[in-house]
């Protein structure tokens, strides 16, 4: 009987023969061959062990069915990690000032400067967004609304869903362990655990989101824990000469797609009472093209009503032909721009007529701004949606 492993050494060795051996190729098709390999023996090593699904109890477990073989996508037992981690002390907290207030948890000052600006205005930067995004759940149909919040960070738009409609379900699904935990604190603070009838419920998820279901190296950032990547050999940075990788900040994390999500839940299955999914968030540094390709059969099912994603220059740059086919599923899917005032991103709703060109004219216009990202709106209910009755005059 082969003994137990230790999960947390096997995955730091593993992190170190990666950072050392991307360092050592030279050239980017030998990297990009060394990280095929290192992905294939570190799974093959955990499935034959059993180690990983049983130490892990973030990764997916088989279970057998009479037909084929099913994943359980466990949720992050936030009681049991505050207990595990912090024993309930929640150093930094603060209520915010919008019309529907929540308690957030935040990261130390020196160690997340980008969102302390919540601590010191009570208010997130994309105050725009926000707006829209209260106006949609708001007006949106249903008492059983969900929200699908992907790169949930420290969980800022799953608090602000939760506070802006009662009864609502919210999946987050955050890689990184730190956001996870200051998620898991807010979500206390707030009492949004779904344990009272009423109340909404915010589910969190330790998966990263992908076009396949599997390991992918996952490099957090050292100076903003809310912009670490993963990175895989289709999207051009696994395999980049220039990345110098911190071995203490590089670790191998599943990744899942949604179309396993959402057929796990039941929803594409014919007759299913799928969920009116109000919003799907993708703001996944650079990765947003992958999750989109493994969504495609959720967002033909049109019960997703919202997508708002990141594109950045950095994604039209290595993954020129993965955007281009991710952006196509959404407009094939009858996504249609709409314009948002002045966050970065369209001005004004792209026209039925002008919707045949929608991809061209995006990569057309990330290429000539200056900025580094834009930020897109895809509506089913693009009528409705006029920025002028959201926003008003800006």
């Amino acid at each position: 009987m082969v003994p137990p492993l230790k999960s947390s050494q096997k995955r730091r060795t593993h992190a170190t023969i990666v950072a050392v051996g991307l360092r050592a190729c030279k050239s980017r098709w030998l990297q990009g061959v060394f990280v095929v390999i290192t992905l294939l023996v570190t799974s093959m090593q955990y499935t034959e062990q059993g180690a990983l699904m049983n130490e892990m109890q973030i990764m997916p477990t088989m279970i057998s069915s009479s037909n084929h073989l099913q994943r359980e996508y466990r949720t992050v037992d936030c009681p049991a990690l505050l207990r595990d981690t912090t024993n309930g002390t929640i150093l930094h907290k603060r209520e915010t000032t919008g019309e529907h207030p929540f308690w957030i948890s935040l990261h130390s000052k020196e160690f997340d400067p980008g969102r302390w600006m919540i601590m010191e205005r009570g208010q997130y930067y994309e105050f725009i967004l926000e707006e829209i995004w209260e106006h949609l759940l708001s007006k949106a149909n249903g008492d059983k609304l969900h929200v699908m919040d992907v790169g949930a960070n420290i969980g800022y738009y799953s608090l602000l869903s939760a506070s802006a409609r009662s009864a609502i379900t919210v999946d987050a699904f955050e890689p990184n362990p730190h956001n996870q935990r200051r998620l898991c604190e807010s979500i206390h603070l707030n009492g949004w655990d779904g344990t009272e009838t009423g109340n909404a419920s915010i589910n969190v998820f330790a998966y990263g989101l992908s076009n396949q279901t599997s390991q992918a190296m996952f490099v957090e950032n050292r100076v903003n824990p809310g912009a670490g990547q993963f990175r895989t050999v289709d999207d051009g940075k696994a395999s980049d000469a220039n990345a110098k990788l911190d071995d203490a900040l590089v670790s191998m994390l599943p990744v899942i797609t949604l179309d396993d999500f959402a057929q796990n839940r039941g929803w594409l299955d014919a007759g299913s009472m799928m969920p009116r999914i109000e919003i799907l968030k993708i703001d996944v540094e650079d990765h947003e093209a992958q999750v989109l390709l493994g969504a495609r059969r959720l967002l033909q099912t049109q019960q997703v009503r919202n997508v708002f994603m990141e594109l950045s220059q950095e994604s039209r740059i290595h993954n020129l032909h993965l955007v281009k086919e991710a952006l196509q599923i959404l407009v094939d899917a009858g996504y249609r721009l709409v314009g948002e005032g002045k966050v970065r991103g369209p001005k004004n709703d792209v026209t039925w007529k002008e919707y045949r060109t929608t991809v061209p004219w995006i990569m057309a216009h990330l290429k000539r701004q200056k900025m580094p990202y834009l930020n897109l709106w895809w509506s089913l209910d693009h009528e409705e949606h006029r920025p002028s009755a959201i926003i008003g005059a800006r």
